[in-house]
């Protein structure tokens, strides 16, 4: 049996909206320089409370 071949994925993490702060947005530049340096991916791990409105929400739940 041979070993399965695995690609090399080679990219970064953006943690803008990790926080929870609404109104932050991803940098276009840092896509940019990803790609210039041959990177192939990027996640974007992304905080619930940075995309939702809680503005209706109460504190006596």
């Amino acid at each position: 049996m041979t070993q399965p071949v695995i690609p090399r994925w080679c990219g970064f993490n953006l943690t803008e909206l990790t926080g929870g702060q609404r109104g932050k947005r991803f940098a276009e530049r840092d896509f940019a320089w990803m790609a210039k340096w041959g990177m192939d991916f990027a996640r974007l791990p992304t905080s619930y409370w940075a995309l939702v409105d809680d503005a209706g929400l109460d504190d006596d739940r």
